[in-house]
């Protein structure tokens, strides 16, 4: 997981999707492969939940500011 969001502008963010709308960003990978894996770890850990891998353009979304 990245650190400091200035190493790597164009990051990855694993995000959990929550109801009405809302979303939180659980990690940040740099490359693709850490993602995916992630994704299917915390999918095998809470299979209810919903969670996307998806290409953060500024390396820091909008619920973290």
């Amino acid at each position: 997981m990245l650190q400091h969001e200035e190493a790597c502008p164009d990051s990855l963010s694993e995000k959990r999707l929550l109801p009405n709308m809302q979303r939180v960003t659980v990690a940040r990978f740099v490359k693709e492969s850490g993602a995916d894996g992630y994704a299917v770890a915390l999918r095998r850990l809470d299979p209810t939940a919903t969670v996307i891998v998806v290409f953060d353009a500024e390396g820091l979304a909008e619920d973290d500011r």
